[in-house]
């Protein structure tokens, strides 16, 4: 049963966080066919409140899968968001 099956139910949530305070690389992965949320949707919601953000959308997958279904090229987005991100801080004149 769905969470939209019961009828008393309260959606949870923390606060978000300001988009302007934030100082250190995002990336966010969003799962394309989600049933969860709307890629597009978040994707320029992201883009707008973080604009210096990499935001890629795995067409592929669900929400619920994105973690296991495909971990290689998962991994390797992740990856490579950290190892792009720690040249930039090696580089001479980086904060």
């Amino acid at each position: 049963m769905a969470v939209s099956g019961f009828a008393n139910r309260k959606l949870v949530v923390g606060r978000r966080p300001d988009p302007t305070a934030l100082s250190v690389p995002l990336l966010v992965l969003l799962a394309g066919r989600s049933d969860a949320h709307d890629a597009a949707k978040v994707a320029a919601c992201a883009r707008k409140a973080v604009p210096d953000a990499r935001i890629e959308i795995l067409a592929e997958l669900t929400h619920f899968a994105m973690p296991t279904a495909m971990p290689t090229q998962t991994n390797h987005r992740i990856t490579d968001f950290l190892a792009d991100n720690q040249e930039k801080q090696a580089a001479p004149g980086a904060v």
